[in-house]
C-alpha cells in the first residue's frame, strides 16, 4: 500500500486552522508540517484525487498520483480503465465551511464540454460534477428549489422579494398554480432569472428594507428563513443571493446524513464540516454570494427548475461495519467504514477498481 499526500485549498469561506477538520487532517498528512503563515489562512477543502488543480502526491515516490496511474493502469482496474481511462474518476474532499459558498450549480457533461471549449480559463475541464456530501458535524445547505406552494407563499408575503421581479413574471408564476409542471418550471425560471439579474441599486434597496424589517423581530422569534437571510446579509452584504433562501430549500444535516446534487441543480453550502465525493471536475457556475466571477446568464439557462423537497440520504445500504452512500452516477460510491473493535469488514466491488 502506498500513502497519498492530499492537497489543501485555502478558500476564504474556510474555517480557521484551530477548528478546521481540513487543517487537522492536512497537518497529520503533509510531508512537511504547515508553517505559521499557512496556519493563519482559512482551511476550506482537502482534495484527494488526480484533478490538476490539486493533485494528490504519492508519498513514497514524490510523484503525482496521476503519473503513477498512467505508468501502471492496473491500479485502477480493468473496468474503470475501460470507461474512464487510467485515472481516478472521482475526487474526494473534506470540507470545513465557515461562511456560505456561492449560489451555484454544476454543468452536465454536454454543457461542461461546451463551457470548457468556449472559456477554458474559467471552466478548466470538460467534465460534469455530480456530487455527494455526508455531514461530519451539523451541516446546513441550500439545495434545489422549494415546492411551488412554498415559493408562492414567499412571493405573497415578502414584498422585497416581489419587488425584484417584474409584476408580469410574478403574476404568471402565481397563476401557474393550476397549470402543468412544465408551465410552473417556465414561470419559476422567469422569476428566478429576474431576481438574479436585478440592478444593483434595486438589490441594495430590497436588502436594506428586508433586513430592517427582520431586525425588528427579536432573534429568538425569527423563523429559519429569516435566520439564514440575516446571516447571509452579514457574510455578503447587499448581495442578491440573500434572497435565495426564499426560493431554495434549507436543509439541515446531522452527522452521518447526506445530500446528493445532480447536474444543473442550484445549491449553496452554508456552514458545517463534511466529506464530499464527486466526479473529477472543478467546474462551478456561480450567481450569488461570492466575490468570484458570476455567470448569471449561464446559471439561469442551465437549471432544471425542478421543485420539491430534496431527499436527505441516511444511507443507500448498510452491512455490518460498512455504510454505503451513492448517487445515480458511475464515477463513485462512498463507503463509511466503522468496524467493531477487532472486527474485519469487506467492501464489495473494491477489487474491481475505485468505483
Amino acid at each position: 500500500m502506498q500513502n497519498l499526500v492530499a492537497q489543501v485549498q485555502h478558500y476564504a469561506w474556510g474555517l480557521p486552522a484551530s477548528t478546521s477538520l481540513v487543517a487537522k487532517v492536512f497537518s497529520s498528512n503533509a510531508v512537511n508540517k504547515p508553517d505559521a503563515d499557512t496556519l493563519e489562512k482559512p482551511f476550506a477543502e482537502l482534495w484527494i484525487g488526480t484533478h490538476v488543480n490539486g493533485p494528490a502526491i504519492v508519498k513514497e515516490t514524490g510523484k503525482a498520483l496521476s503519473e503513477e496511474l498512467e505508468a501502471d493502469s492496473t491500479l485502477v482496474g480493468d473496468k474503470v480503465q475501460a470507461k474512464f481511462g487510467a485515472t481516478l474518476p472521482f475526487l474526494l474532499k473534506i470540507l470545513s465551511v465557515n461562511t456560505a459558498l456561492s449560489v451555484q450549480a454544476h454543468p452536465d457533461k454536454k454543457l461542461a464540454e461546451q463551457l470548457h471549449a468556449d472559456r477554458p480559463a474559467v471552466y478548466k475541464d470538460p467534465n460534469h460534477k455530480p456530487e455527494l456530501v455526508v455531514a461530519l458535524t451539523p451541516y446546513r445547505a441550500l439545495c434545489n428549489f422549494r415546492p411551488y406552494s412554498e415559493i408562492a407563499a414567499h412571493f405573497a408575503g415578502v414584498e422585497e422579494l416581489r419587488s425584484l421581479c417584474s409584476s408580469v413574471a410574478v403574476e404568471e408564476f402565481e397563476a401557474a398554480s393550476t397549470k402543468s409542471e412544465e408551465e410552473q418550471k417556465t414561470a419559476l425560471r422567469e422569476v428566478f432569472s429576474s431576481i438574479m439579474k436585478s440592478a444593483k441599486g434595486d438589490v441594495d434597496a430590497a436588502v436594506s428594507s428586508l433586513i430592517s424589517r427582520i431586525s425588528a423581530t427579536p432573534a429568538a422569534e425569527r423563523n429559519v428563513v429569516e435566520e439564514v437571510v440575516v446571516r447571509l446579509s452579514e457574510e455578503y452584504p447587499m448581495d442578491v443571493g440573500i434572497f435565495c433562501p426564499f426560493l431554495l430549500n434549507i436543509v439541515d444535516l446531522q452527522p452521518g446524513e447526506g445530500l446528493y446534487m445532480g447536474a444543473n441543480e442550484p445549491h449553496a453550502y452554508l456552514h458545517g464540516q463534511g466529506v464530499e465525493i464527486m466526479a473529477t471536475s472543478d467546474n462551478v457556475v456561480r450567481a450569488g454570494l461570492t466575490p468570484k466571477l458570476r455567470d448569471v446568464e449561464v446559471l439561469c439557462s442551465m437549471l432544471t427548475y425542478k421543485m420539491g423537497s430534496p431527499a436527505v440520504i441516511k444511507h443507500s445500504s448498510s452491512d455490518e461495519g460498512v455504510t454505503t452512500f451513492e448517487g445515480d452516477v458511475d464515477e463513485f460510491i462512498l463507503h463509511r467504514v466503522s468496524p467493531a473493535s477487532g472486527a474485519k469488514v469487506s467492501l464489495k466491488g473494491v477489487t474491481e477498481g475505485p468505483k
